[in-house]
This record gives structure tokens, sequence and C-alpha cells, in this order.
């Protein structure tokens, strides 16, 4: 699956900046992939949440290995390691 397509625009965030920054990255960009998520897990989760955009997101950790995770955000555990990640895409990319 395409993380962006045609004129979407795309932004890497790391997951330890604040409310603001996650709320600003998710409603000015088509797709946003939150790094470094670990211990932020819920302050995102919330925070997506009371802007609207958890249903667009998805939560992956240990990703291309035996023990990969990928699933809903708001069905991800309580706690994520460290490199989990949080793709978040609302853009032309999910009609293709």
């Amino acid at each position: 699956m395409p993380l962006a397509a045609r004129t979407d625009r795309m932004a890497i965030v790391p997951a330890l900046l604040g409310d603001v920054a996650i709320r600003e990255a998710a409603l000015r960009f088509e797709t946003v992939v939150y790094l470094k998520v670990g211990r932020h897990l819920g302050r995102l989760r919330s925070t997506l949440k009371a802007c609207g955009r958890e249903g667009y997101a998805m939560f992956v950790e240990n990703a291309f290995l035996a023990r990969e995770v990928v699933c809903p955000l708001m069905e991800a555990p309580e706690q994520a390691s460290y490199f989990s990640m949080v793709v978040l895409r609302q853009g032309e990319a999910d009609s293709l």
C-alpha cells in the first residue's frame, strides 16, 4: 500500500513532540508517520482521537519481524516498544 499518492503531502514526526505538533501534523498532512511511539502511545492515541483522526491511524510494532503487530490504533495494546510507529493516512492513497 502506498503511503502517499499524487498531491498527498506526507510528514514524519517523532512521537515525543508535544500534543500541539502531533495535532497540527494530523490536520495539515494527508499522511503522517509518527515514529518512536513507545511510552507516548497513550498520549498520541488521545490526541488523534480528540482531533477526530483516530479512525485513519494504524499501529505498527516490530515491522518485518516474526513478532510484527499491525492493527488499527484504537485496538493497539496499552504499551508499545520504543520502535513502534503509528501511520495516519487520510489522502488519495486510501482510494488507490
